[in-house]
């Protein structure tokens, strides 16, 4: 029985909307995590034999484990991968919610999608069924909805998920179902037969992750690359391949990305893809993890041309949605295929449901948070217009980092500045071991924190912007940062 739990809980619940005011002012200010030595924290605590009680759990947390928590995350100079802990933070200490774990290009959390996340874990629903007591699916569907028509997607519905990598699951899962059906005759969710080839440019490493947790095995991801472009086809590279396998009945996938991870460069060409698909029953999936939002904004709409062909589309709300982890979005044509490789079967306490397209059975989970509120509280808060603006700042910061950077006498741009990321090198530091140093001295500033990289066969720095926080003043802010750069040099 957990002590004093029933008088100590409402004294921190009325702290927390204090706490997360000081917070979210502080993020702009607030400096980038430095390097960490977790052998100075503080031991943590074994498992009691009676419950220390909430106040003292809580008070544990904010003494011992915030202070050592990645801190500015979320704000507008965070460009990089997750930082090690800071044994050396000087932040004040924050409420457990409101330090949200980051990605490989981190967005920040709207002030709407923040508090709805709050209220998420306070009202602990469970959206993976359809309950008469709760409108919580109808609101997951209707976000759906909502997105669907920000982007113009007419004919696609979905389901919600933690990020793009399993969205990113979710759309091979049906690729090889539907395309091994083609081939065999029979459902692969089924029968389990049938061999299947994915085919990318660009593509994320999740896509060989999901290669390998379907089965489908990472040696049949093959890289279908042009050598131009980062993320663009050799068109008749891969119709060579799949003309080679199709006498042996074998299925395709073919992967394209809009936002590869490195130069943020879109897969161009779609209808021609689409063309190949139609002609050799390939399924084409678009994987959007950050690029989807070019699709509204009129100066970068060109390089999302073709999304609407795609059987399916996976993306990312936690980036330049800039809601809180984990919330992905996996987009189909195909409903039917969903729910065959997604469906519940064999277990009569799951049968109640009588929606085909409840989320147990089009979806990854049987139980799940109510991750569709936060998402749907900053599509209300920010409209189109909201989003098109973090679009617009975040891709203009870029472009003003990305001109400065080239004509930087101590640093060399690596490739054009597409999107949001800046792909670059400090001239003489061009092993990866160099770079390393670089980029590890560069964050030690906590000015900014940016993630290193390959490319090419020699180290490389990048800088991934889509934080709602970014400022508008972008030819000020480039400078400020390269000046940042160039005096770690």
């Amino acid at each position: 029985m957990e002590a004093n739990a029933s008088h100590d809980e409402p004294d921190f619940l009325d702290t927390f909307p204090g706490l997360a005011k000081s917070h979210l002012a502080a993020l702009k200010s607030r400096s980038t995590p430095v390097t960490a030595n977790l052998t100075t924290l503080h031991p943590l605590p074994s498992l009691p034999i009676t419950g220390l009680g909430t106040s003292t759990a809580l008070t544990h947390i904010q003494s011992t484990i915030l202070p050592s928590l990645a801190h500015a995350h979320a704000g507008p100079r965070y460009f990089g991968f997750p930082p090690q802990l800071s044994s050396k933070s000087t932040i004040p200490t924050l409420p457990l919610l409101l330090l949200i774990f980051v990605g490989f290009v981190t967005g920040g959390v709207t002030s709407a999608a923040l508090v709805a996340d709050y209220l998420v874990s306070t009202y602990d629903q469970n959206v993976a069924v359809d309950l008469p007591q709760s409108i919580s699916t109808h609101v997951e569907r209707h976000t759906i909805s909502m997105l669907c028509d920000l982007l113009d997607l007419r004919g696609f519905n979905g389901t919600l998920t933690t990020g793009a990598t399993a969205s990113n699951i979710l759309g091979l899962a049906c690729g090889r179902e539907w395309t091994c059906s083609k081939v065999t005759g029979q459902s692969f969710s089924d029968s389990g037969e049938g061999k299947c080839f994915v085919f990318a440019a660009g593509g994320h490493s999740s896509v060989g992750k999901a290669c390998s947790i379907l089965g489908i095995g990472r040696n049949n991801c093959l890289d279908m690359s042009c050598g131009m472009s980062a993320a663009d086809f050799s068109m008749p590279h891969m119709i060579q391949n799949i003309r080679i396998r199709r006498t042996d009945k074998i299925a395709f996938i073919v992967v394209a990305t809009f936002g590869e991870v490195n130069t943020g460069d879109f897969t161009k060409a779609i209808g021609d893809l689409r063309n190949i698909c139609d002609e050799y029953g390939g399924w084409l999936h678009i994987d959007a993890a950050f690029g989807i939002l070019a699709r509204i904004h009129p100066h970068y709409l060109q390089l999302a041309e073709g999304l609407e062909l795609a059987d399916s589309i996976g993306f990312d709300g936690h980036k330049f949605f800039n809601v809180p982890y984990d919330c992905g979005v996996f987009l189909t044509k195909h409903m039917d295929t969903l729910s065959a490789v997604c469906g519940n079967t064999g277990a009569a306490y799951l049968s109640a449901s009588d929606c085909e397209l409840s989320p147990l059975n089009i979806s990854l989970e049987n139980s799940r948070r109510f991750r569709a509120l936060p998402l749907y509280a900053s599509l209300l808060s920010l409209g189109r217009e909201g989003y098109v603006d973090i679009v617009t700042r975040c891709c203009c910061l870029a472009k003003a980092l990305g001109a400065k950077i080239q004509a930087s006498s101590t640093f060399i741009l690596l490739y054009p500045v597409v999107y949001n990321i800046v792909l670059f090198q400090a001239m003489r530091f061009e092993s990866i071991e160099a770079n390393t140093r670089v980029k590890n001295a560069i964050n030690r500033t906590g000015g900014l924190y940016i993630s290193g990289t390959e490319w090419k066969g020699q180290g490389a720095l990048r800088i991934a912007i889509c934080n709602h926080l970014v400022p508008a003043n972008a030819d000020e802010e480039a400078a400020e940062i390269l000046n940042i750069l160039e005096s770690v040099l």
